[in-house]
């Protein structure tokens, strides 16, 4: 604050502010006092939006997930990344010539793979080991995209929806979506190492599951 005098000293050619002094002090103290109160109203409004968000991703995905599954994975979410090359290939001959990449996941698919002039790739897949989030990073990607921020309401919006393949009902429920749905929706499978049929026969059942989805506008599975 003392700096800021200075400078005001300067600009206004005096040596000493005189009977503006207590006038400079008392707007340094309101702007200190506005300064706290906007901080706590950003932190509450914060605060708030997460809630309203939490509560309509609950109600969004049940009964696929419960709601203390949501609060765990949105509440203690660390910022997930990824590699264009598996890390157990890395030391491989065959792929020394390979250039690894790595950059934010969910940045990735919000700014770059779902935006409407990117058709680059219709399917991605996630692959990580048990236990490293992928169910995580699928409902933060769902909540991300679907809860954006103001700036997105200039950009094309798709639908945006997720089923666990655990669940035995996920594909007759992704069958039931009409077809002039599914070009404008984007579908989030999770855990395709979770459903029965892909531990019997992978090949068969990915082919299964390809053929139900290949009308919707972008498909990420996690295995």
């Amino acid at each position: 604050m003392e700096h800021l005098k200075e400078l005001i000293k300067i600009w206004l050619k005096k040596e000493e502010l005189g009977w503006l002094e207590d006038e400079v002090n008392l707007i340094f103290a309101l702007i200190g006092i506005l300064t706290i109160v906007l901080s706590g109203l950003y932190k509450f409004g914060k605060w708030l939006l997460d809630k309203i968000h939490e509560r309509a991703l609950i109600r969004d995905l049940e009964p696929f997930y419960t709601a203390e599954e949501i609060k765990k994975a949105t509440g203690l979410f660390i910022k997930t990344r990824c590699q264009n090359v598996s890390p157990s290939e890395i030391d491989e001959p065959s792929q020394n010539h390979a250039i690894v990449t790595t950059e934010k996941l969910i940045p990735f698919f919000v700014d770059k793979a779902f935006v409407a002039d990117n058709d680059t790739y219709k399917y991605y897949f996630l692959l990580a080991g048990s236990g490293m989030g992928k169910t995580t990073f699928l409902l933060n990607l769902y909540l991300k995209y679907k809860y954006r921020n103001f700036w997105s309401i200039f950009k094309k919006r798709y639908k945006i929806k997720i089923f666990p393949l655990g669940n035995p009902n996920s594909l007759k429920d992704i069958k039931g979506i009409k077809d002039e749905e599914k070009k404008d929706t984007i579908l989030l499978l999770d855990a395709f190492d979770e459903d029965a049929k892909a531990v019997d026969d992978y090949k068969e059942r990915i082919k299964e599951i390809l053929d139900v989805v290949w009308r919707f506008r972008e498909v990420v599975i996690t295995c």
